[in-house]
């Protein structure tokens, strides 16, 4: 027993290092690898903003000042429920260095990622060594390298935290305590990024179906239960979301494509080619751009071996691959759909799951079913097959790319190399991982190296925390930017330190109407050019000066707007403000110029507008309400609030009224109102029915995790109870197998 402890942590301690040593690779060439895209323009200015509020003793469900990026419930990718995001966030409130630490919470959530694959192949009953070979190759996928690790954090965490769930399921199904699977599936369902939720799905139906053949009954009802706990999950987490999407960009449910992000059928064959270039780089408006980053159709180099299996062996355990099949069926057919399917969208993101469930799959077959026929190794006609194979990959992706054709003949031959050194490892069985580690090592360094470009970019934004609180000098009140936009920043790099991408504004301090959102508010971001990465067009100066006709007033009062940040305008434009307003800062800077009101309005938040004839006045606000009370009421009385009008409003006092502009809150009063006190309250649509879901299946938990305890006392004390299981009985087939 000691001893195959010591195995197993030796070969994962050998996982570990090869990935981190990959991992680390990229910073040789860029130190800023990881701190690109939506990391940089989206995910650290969310957790700060989630840390920072966490901090003050706040949760926080409703930002008012970041105008339509201001719903972090239904946006979900925040991970409001979830204490993993509460974790990252807290360390993004205080962390003086903002690269050094996304660049350790993305090693530490791959060595997650590892530990839980290693975990999950060797429930399987995969040899540690192999076990080991399995969790190096999904960290070293092409998805995983090219897009998850520099900048979709979000994709990352869930891909890491889906073979926990994976590990604790088949435990579960086996008769062991669900409480690994309930923490592990609510870590992964609050994380908020419905991919790993999806994904979640694929597995449990995967499993459902195992047990179904190999009726195992118990075990269809655990994984019954389970399916209960999640969708109770799901409710709190994603249904905000559904229910505000109808005043969002997500609206629709439209099925249309192609994208980038999107396997083709030739691609799909190629996946186990490391330099491929997808035929879709061709729909980006920087082809170049795409076809110079790793490849997210790859897979793993070692899928040519599944030639070396000897499929015969399996017919009496092929029940047992049920679970392995089935989610990698159907993420495969998932990949080839659409690139948009309603609000889903870019189904190459789920080559995450894809290189997960492939490789989990080959290493269960090799282990199980290795052909050693030959002095300890497959036949010569199926290492013939194998290389076949490689070079008919080769081929096909020179032919889809000519241009690349020599990186393709390069990557080719490197595959080749690795698998002729496999099969002459064959018959010393603890070479064989060894050999296959150190071939999918070199085969990522190859990648990184050839292939280094970021789709994401880096836009330049300062990486010392200490840099943000001095930003914005002489602004004051609500802040909102006009102008910037990557190809801005590009042809005036030296601003990057001064004029901040997305969500990163909220390290500043200073409330900003800018910010990331892959949902908006339509009729906001329409009217004002604002696009999901918090870019406000040029155009935008003009419109929020424009006169709302029924108010009287101009958009830029409406909103408490009082700093605006004016980047790459025309000079004649930005150097005469309107009345009221005036420049600050160097009078020679013409590439971002800041007006300030003489008389800074209020925040947003509050009362920006009342009919004529009305009076009201405030007496207490919050991010998610405002009182007021109501002096006299005039002629079709209402009430305008400097707040997004996302569904959930409340009113307490008086009625919602039709949203301003289509986008603004509007209070409705009745003579009866006068000298009442009305109150406008947020609460996410259908909070109650949440709340009551986050509750039940809490409950459910832990009545499931007690219950089981209960009767395990009972088995092991001889009391009345379930009867034990028979000694040598196997779980349905999901017993680990010794290591050997």
């Amino acid at each position: 027993m000691i001893r195959r402890h010591r195995t197993d942590l030796g070969w994962l301690a050998v996982a570990l290092g090869a990935v981190c040593l990959v991992w680390l690779y990229p910073l040789l060439l860029d130190p800023r690898h990881y701190f690109q895209g939506d990391t940089q323009n989206a995910y650290y200015g969310w957790f700060h903003h989630l840390g920072e509020a966490l901090l003050h003793g706040r949760w926080p469900m409703l930002d008012v000042q970041t105008a339509s990026a201001g719903n972090p419930l239904a946006e979900g990718q925040e991970g409001l429920y979830s204490p993993l995001s509460w974790l990252i966030g807290v360390g993004a409130a205080v962390a003086p260095q903002l690269v050094v630490y996304v660049t350790l919470v993305k090693l530490a959530i791959a060595a997650l990622a590892v530990t839980g694959c290693y975990l999950l192949a060797r429930g399987y009953g995969v040899r540690p060594g192999l076990a080991a070979v399995a969790a190096v190759a999904v960290q070293l996928g092409g998805f995983t390298l090219s897009a998850d690790a520099p900048r979709w954090i979000a994709g990352q965490l869930v891909a890491a935290l889906v073979p926990w769930a994976w590990w604790a399921a088949r435990r579960t199904v086996a008769g062991a305590n669900p409480w690994p699977l309930l923490v592990s599936t609510f870590v992964l369902v609050t994380t908020g990024y419905v991919f790993g939720t999806m994904y979640l799905g694929l597995v449990l139906v995967g499993l459902l179906l195992e047990a179904l053949l190999l009726r195992d009954w118990p075990g269809v009802r655990r994984l019954l239960v389970t399916g209960g706990y999640v969708g109770l999950l799901c409710i709190t987490v994603y249904l905000p979301g559904i229910l505000t999407a109808s005043v969002t960009w997500r609206r629709g449910w439209e099925v249309e494509g192609p994208g980038f992000l999107e396997m083709e059928p030739v691609t799909t064959l190629l996946a186990g080619h490391p330099t491929t270039v997808s035929p879709t780089v061709s729909l980006l408006d920087d082809p170049g751009l795409g076809a110079d980053q790793v490849t997210f159709t790859y897979v793993a180099w070692f899928l040519p071996l599944a030639c070396w299996v000897v499929y015969a062996r399996l017919r009496h355990d092929w029940r047992s691959l049920v679970s392995l099949v089935v989610p990698l069926a159907l993420a495969v057919v998932w990949t080839l759909l659409p690139y948009y399917m309603g609000p889903i969208r870019m189904p190459g993101r789920v080559m995450a799951m894809v290189t997960l469930t492939g490789v989990l799959l080959l290493v269960v077959l090799l282990d199980r079913a290795l052909d050693r026929a030959v002095a300890g190794r497959p036949s010569r006609l199926r290492l013939g097959l194998s290389l076949l194979w490689v070079a008919a990959a080769t081929v096909g992706a020179a032919l889809l790319w000519p241009s690349s054709a020599w990186l393709q003949a390069g990557a080719g031959a490197a595959v080749v190399v690795a698998v002729v050194a496999t099969f002459v490892a064959t018959p010393r069985r603890r070479l064989v991982p060894a050999v296959m580690i150190a071939a999918s090592v070199g085969l990522a360094v190859l990648q990184l190296t050839a292939q280094p470009a970021g789709l994401g970019g880096q836009r330049g934004s300062p990486g010392e925390l200490s840099a943000y609180a001095d930003l914005l000098p002489g602004a004051a009140g609500d802040v909102f930017v006009i102008g910037l936009s990557p190809e801005v920043l590009e042809e005036h790099p030296e601003i990057s330190r001064s004029v901040l991408p997305g969500s990163l504004w909220d390290l500043t301090g200073k409330p900003v109407h800018n910010g990331y959102t892959p949902m908006g508010f339509r009729a906001y971001n329409n009217r004002f050019c604002v696009r999901f990465n918090g870019d406000a067009c040029p155009e935008a100066l003009d419109r929020i000066f424009e006169v709302e006709p029924t108010t009287g007033q101009p958009w830029v009062d409406l909103h408490s707007i009082s700093t605006l940040v004016l980047v790459d305008l025309p000079v004649a434009r930005t150097a005469s403000p309107p009345a009221g307003w005036h420049v600050v800062g160097d009078e020679g800077e013409d590439t971002v110029v800041t007006w300030v009101r003489d008389r800074p309005l209020p925040t947003a938040g509050g009362i920006v507008w009342s009919s004529p004839g009305t009076r009201v006045h405030e007496v207490a606000r919050t991010e998610t309400a405002t009182t007021f009370v109501v002096d006299e009421v005039g002629p079709d009385a209402s009430v305008v609030l400097s707040r997004i009008a996302w569904p959930g409003y409340e009113v307490d006092g008086a009625t919602l009224g039709d949203p301003l502009g289509g986008h603004l809150v509007r209070v409705a009063l009745s003579p009866d109102d006068d000298g009442s006190t009305v109150t406008v309250l947020f609460r996410p649509p259908g909070w109650r029915l949440e709340l009551a879901a986050l509750g039940a299946a809490v409950l459910l938990g832990l009545a499931w995790a007690l219950v089981h305890a209960v009767r395990r006392r009972r088995d092991r004390s001889g009391l009345p109870g379930r009867p034990p299981r028979p000694p040598g009985r196997r779980d349905s087939g999901f017993a680990v197998r010794s290591s050997g």
